[in-house]
């Protein structure tokens, strides 16, 4: 069998009713590729090569896999993010494209900065973070989780990239180094789903604490970021932080009732959805 005749089964048992991929051919690519150990360009320019038996074994039980609704990141440990490839397992989430808003985002404001302090909150695999030291190599940054099995992963991408993050294993600000420490930013993807939503099929293998806040809900834990964090913040900081489809209009009010004195402003992904909010501690209502 060579590559073409792969791709097609592969695609055609992805495609069946009962599989659980929404990319098929895409997936098959990917999953071959890394079979072969090279670039899906490589299968592109190379249809007519032969797969080896041991290859083919091996394809077809990592498309068993993605039928059965494994991510394709979580099968070959993979995943690009802002033009970095992270080593991703199922302690961590699966970076998204919608991200990458947050790290533009604080990329702008950060580049004001000359050599700014960052906190992350609930790094995950480190991608956050990680991105933010390539394009600030003189950003002091922090970043923690309250996960030791993320931590793990988050300071393998670090070393992988070779860039100093300081890593701490906490809640939020209950390290004993971040109690009265204060940040020009402080950035987070944090767990924002409501348990209904991470109950969901396609979300079935990422780990439900970076999906939805423990014991408590979506609206309670931003409540708690936003009386905690500013205590943080230095006198013209900045907080960015990710939210739901429709959160936009509760973190309005919640800014409104804990923070009267602040103001918040939104972004758009590339759907045209709210996808993250900018607080700042220098914009005052009048």
């Amino acid at each position: 069998m060579n590559i073409r005749d792969a791709l097609f089964e592969a695609q055609k048992i992805l495609t069946r009713r009962r599989c659980k991929s929404s990319t098929p051919l895409l997936d098959s690519e990917v999953l071959l590729a890394f079979v072969f150990g090279t670039s899906r360009e490589y299968l592109y320019t190379h249809p007519e090569a032969p797969v080896a038996h041991t290859r083919l074994v091996r394809f077809r039980h990592l498309i068993q896999q993605g039928m059965k609704g494994v991510p394709i990141a979580y099968i070959t440990e993979s995943k690009e993010f802002f033009g970095m490839k992270f080593y991703v397992n199922p302690h961590v989430l699966i970076p998204r494209p919608d991200t990458e808003i947050l790290v533009e985002r604080t990329l702008k404001k950060a580049q004001k900065l000359r050599r700014p302090s960052i906190l992350e909150i609930g790094t995950g695999s480190g991608c956050i973070a990680i991105a933010l030291k390539k394009y600030l190599p003189h950003a002091s940054i922090i970043a923690t989780d309250i996960s030791h099995r993320a931590l793990v992963v988050a300071r393998r991408n670090a070393r992988r990239h070779n860039f100093p993050i300081t890593f701490l294993y906490t809640n939020l600000f209950s390290h004993t180094a971040l109690r009265s420490k204060k940040f020009d930013i402080i950035v987070s993807n944090p767990p924002y789903l409501s348990k209904h939503e991470a109950s969901k099929q396609a979300l079935a293998y990422e780990p439900r604490t970076a999906l939805t806040p423990f014991r408590s809900t979506p609206r309670k834990f931003f409540a708690k970021l936003l009386t905690e964090v500013p205590q943080h913040l230095n006198q013209d900081g900045s907080f960015l932080f990710e939210i739901g489809n429709s959160q936009k209009s509760i973190i309005v009010r919640l800014v409104s009732t804990y923070l009267p004195r602040y103001s918040v402003k939104f972004f758009d992904d590339l759907s045209g959805s709210p996808r993250v909010a900018c607080i700042q501690k220098s914009l005052i209502r009048t």
